[in-house]
């Protein structure tokens, strides 16, 4: 009889081999990254950015011009992101200067880089800026895991792209998901067949789609995620909020309300909602202080949230009632593989007593590949989430491809002399899984 870890790596096995489920980067889908030189900080900072998709820039475009370039979602990151960018995207390492990038292009998305100088300078930090507890060593592991949220990695790509950027090759899985996301659609396809009855609460019929985000780092996946008509409280642990998370979010929701056309604004079909509000005391004072914020179509809210502390003691029950978790690129230590299951089995719990009827939400689980012995690797996220009772699905993986550089770079990114073609590569394969709680495993 098959063991639950013979059966694991089966089931890793059986994903790579679907090519029904390998989706590459999709051409549709732009990144790149800008490095911000600042003598005056101590660590340089990199802007990460993100096109949108063409549908929501079409809805959203001022009829008087027309859409010519693609607007990028913006995030001031501490370091450049890891595995995220193809070889057709400038990286923080190729792009020195901001000003150098834009000194020449004269696109409308050359000058939104430049109107959001001051925003720029105010929200990048460096090192001194956050608290020690994140990258001090005798705190292990927020040592590890809390500075790598300050950067950006190929699960959240993933997560995006098939998120928001639907192929018709998609499975069914993912297009259930893909149409969930897209609510603003929904909504206008529901008025122009005179159906207005409301959903029953699984993010279906035009009924905005709650998400909370786990581990949301600099807050890609739920700002994307809320542009297109979700409202999503992203949570992490509490200086990533301050320091990086909630700057991110105030960047990013006047820079939509500035460059879009003020007839789309989303409050006048999805207003705010309550649950979104903090009713809970937090770890640090300003937390009282975070605005429930526009963001698209849909709207945000920021909430410290540390899966070594009680559920019950940082999210109200009306936070855990939501429709979807979404989880990225944060169980890469075994310690945070637990610590975020431990968390999810609170909010599978609280949302299964939730009076709303709104379904018990599933689990949407970016994870990357690593055999190093430190970290966590696919047949122990298998293993712990069969010993949960729950199940599992994968709804889409690729393979990234990483280059051995450190050899061939100085500090500061410049060659250092060494032939290039001589650098050793790497495959990691980056999956997307869905998981859902069985009612047996349910308080």
């Amino acid at each position: 009889m098959d063991t639950p870890a013979a059966a694991a790596k089966e089931n890793v096995r059986a994903y790579q081999a679907d090519d029904s489920l390998l989706r590459l980067p999709s051409e549709a889908f732009h990144c790149m990254e800008l490095r911000n030189h600042n003598s005056s900080q101590s660590n340089n900072t990199v802007l990460f950015q993100c096109s949108l998709p063409v549908q929501l820039l079409l809805e959203t475009a001022d009829t008087s011009s027309s859409v010519q370039q693609p607007t990028y979602l913006k995030f001031c990151c501490r370091e450049p992101s890891y595995g995220v960018m193809q070889e057709n995207e400038p990286t923080a390492a190729d792009v020195m200067f901001r000003s150098e990038w834009i000194e020449n292009d004269t696109s409308k998305e050359s000058q939104d880089n430049k109107n959001i100088d001051d925003d720029y300078s105010n929200y990048a930090y460096s090192k001194d800026a956050v608290s020690c507890m994140l990258f001090e060593e005798e705190t292990y592991p927020y040592a590890l895991a809390g500075k790598t949220g300050f950067q950006v990695w190929p699960g959240t790509r993933l997560a995006v792209d098939a998120l928001l950027f639907p192929r018709s090759t998609d499975g069914s899985l993912l297009q259930a998901w893909q149409q969930k996301v897209m609510v603003q659609q929904q909504q206008q396809q529901q008025q122009q067949c005179n159906c207005n009855n409301k959903s029953n609460g699984n993010g279906n019929g035009g009924e905005a789609l709650r998400v909370l985000e786990l581990g949301a780092g600099v807050g890609v996946v739920g700002t994307s995620l809320a542009i297109m008509g979700a409202h999503v409280l992203l949570t992490d642990l509490a200086d990533l909020v301050q320091e990086s998370l909630y700057p991110n979010l105030v960047r990013n929701s006047n820079q939509f309300i500035r460059n879009h056309n003020n007839n789309n604004n989303n409050s006048s079909t999805h207003p705010r909602e309550s649950w979104l509000h903090q009713e809970k005391s937090q770890t640090t004072s300003t937390s009282d202080l975070r605005a429930v914020l526009p963001m698209g179509k849909g709207w945000t809210a920021a909430a410290d949230l540390d899966w070594n502390l009680p559920l019950e003691d940082q999210l109200s029950l009306q936070q855990c009632d939501v429709d979807l978790i979404i989880a990225c690129d944060c169980i890469w230590l075994v310690s945070m593989l637990k610590g975020l299951f431990f968390t999810v089995q609170a909010i599978f719990d609280a949302a299964a007593v939730s009076e709303t009827g709104r379904d018990v939400p599933k689990l949407l689980l970016s994870f990357q590949r690593r055999d190093a012995d430190m970290f966590t690797t696919v047949d122990q996220v298998l293993e712990e989430i069969q010993s949960r009772g729950w199940s599992m699905k994968c709804l889409a993986w690729y393979p990234v491809i990483y280059k051995d550089e450190d050899n061939n770079e100085s500090e500061d990114g410049c060659d250092a002399g060494t032939d290039k073609n001589e650098q050793n590569t790497e495959t990691k394969e980056v999956f997307l899984f869905e998981i859902s709680p069985s009612e047996s495993t349910l308080l």
